[in-house]
């Protein structure tokens, strides 16, 4: 079964990002002494807390066919076939390799725009694969590879404005457990003197 979200149901990632802030003051309000007093100590704690709340920009690699049948199929009249009826059709499926966190192709850009005509499907990765199926009269890798590509581009510009937004973000979030961490640390120790 393929697993995808329609575009206008996602949520928009600046609500993520901003709820992503409020998880890093809750983490750094819920820091006890032991967990800054020492100075390795508060340095592994800084690095875990980044590590664990920052996001890996997302990629989708190249595809690769991994399998295919062939069924007949009823097809309405068309241009090219003006009677319709019956037709061999090859159902192929193929793998995108995608890396990164996963979370990213399910939330839509800010200032996103798409037009209502095309493909609405952001395709979502199962562990670190997208999985999809293409439909062809013929078995030609080259256009099977081409129908692929536009059927994953609206996931491909999803992932490259959302790693865009989280680029700037993860900077501005390291900065703000830097600046938030310290100050905790003060506050600690300062408290139990």
């Amino acid at each position: 079964m393929i697993d995808y979200s329609i575009i206008t149901e996602m949520p928009y990632i600046n609500y993520v990002l901003s709820e992503r802030e409020n998880n890093i003051k809750e983490a750094i309000n819920k820091l006890k002494l032991h967990d800054v007093k020492e100075d390795s100590t508060f340095d592994r704690t800084k690095q875990k807390l980044k590590d664990d709340l920052k996001f890996e920009e997302a990629t989708i690699g190249d595809p690769k066919i991994i399998d295919y049948e062939s069924i007949e199929k009823n097809f309405g009249s068309s241009y090219e076939n003006p009677f319709g009826g019956r037709r061999t059709v090859n159902i192929i499926t193929i793998s995108f390799p995608v890396t990164g966190s996963e979370e990213l192709f399910s939330l839509k850009p800010m200032n996103f725009t798409f037009s209502l005509s095309s493909n609405l499907r952001v395709y979502q990765p199962t562990g670190t694969t997208i999985i999809i199926e293409i439909e062809s009269f013929d078995l030609n890798k080259d256009n099977v590879h081409i129908e692929a590509q536009k059927e994953i581009q609206l996931t491909r510009n999803v992932i490259e404005n959302n790693n865009h937004a989280i680029k700037q973000w993860n900077s501005s979030a390291i900065s703000m457990i830097e600046s938030l961490a310290n100050a905790k640390r003060v506050e600690l120790i300062d408290f139990f003197k």
